[in-house]
């Protein structure tokens, strides 16, 4: 069985990542627009001086404001700059774990089958379990036990990447609960991972029906949702 475990690695949603990218532009455009063009061509219609023999406090509201905006535009083309060697662009999941590569194929991060610990705190019983195990978080992480610095941490296994939209992202996390069946059986896995992660705990698949399922019951709701709001309308309009 561990022979027929083959890689699979990240595929990238090309229409979703470039209106994500698109989105974001527009968005920083009009951000610093607003924060800088517009107060820029607002001073310049009477001019500096106007402003500073007149109106100091505005001046230098406005001027303090665009420093700001320029700083923290130069801070963050500085820290990508500085980390852009260590940040993931390639995920293969393999016999070893998850790999994170770089864009100069460097590996850069790994969650490897090897390192995998068993572990028990007062909310989770499972060695890998869901945030959804303890309903005092709502966000969907995958979380493992390992060991760093001498401590037991539960990490989040993360199967995204910060620049692109994954199309197979739970493909990815279904082999790699694949994995952990295969290469470390002693560890537990929490069951409310194959319906968070729409994998078919009898084969350890990705379950697209499973997934279209939850999509279809979303819709519903919302247009139930939606239903209500404009029969709710209604009859304020008829008794009203």
């Amino acid at each position: 069985m561990e022979k027929d475990f083959q890689s699979i690695e990240s595929e990238i949603n090309r229409p979703l990542t470039l209106l994500a990218r698109i989105s974001s532009l527009l968005f920083f455009t009009v951000i610093f627009t607003v924060l800088f063009i517009f107060p820029l061509y607002y001073i310049n219609q009477k001019g500096i001086l106007f402003y500073i023999e007149n109106d100091k406090e505005l001046f230098f509201t406005v001027l303090s404001t665009q420093i700001l905006v320029l700083l923290i535009a130069a801070g963050l083309i500085k820290f990508y700059r500085k980390n852009w060697t260590t940040i993931p662009v390639r995920i293969i999941v393999n016999e070893k774990g998850i790999l994170y590569y770089n864009s100069k194929h460097e590996m850069v991060n790994s969650i490897l089958y090897a390192d995998l610990l068993k572990g028990e705190t007062k909310f989770y019983k499972k060695d890998v379990f869901t945030d959804y195990s303890n309903q005092k978080y709502a966000e969907r992480n995958l979380r493992v036990n390992l060991k760093q610095n001498g401590l037991i941490v539960q990490a989040i296994v993360a199967m995204k990447l910060d620049f692109n939209i994954l199309s197979n992202k739970y493909m990815l996390y279904a082999h790699f609960i694949r994995g952990i069946h295969i290469f470390r059986p002693e560890l537990t896995i929490d069951h409310l991972i194959y319906s968070n992660y729409y994998i078919d705990q009898k084969s350890q698949l990705y379950s697209k029906a499973n997934q279209n399922k939850d999509r279809i019951a979303t819709i519903f709701l919302a247009l139930t949702a939606f239903g209500l709001i404009y029969l709710l309308v209604i009859l304020l309009q008829m008794f009203v």
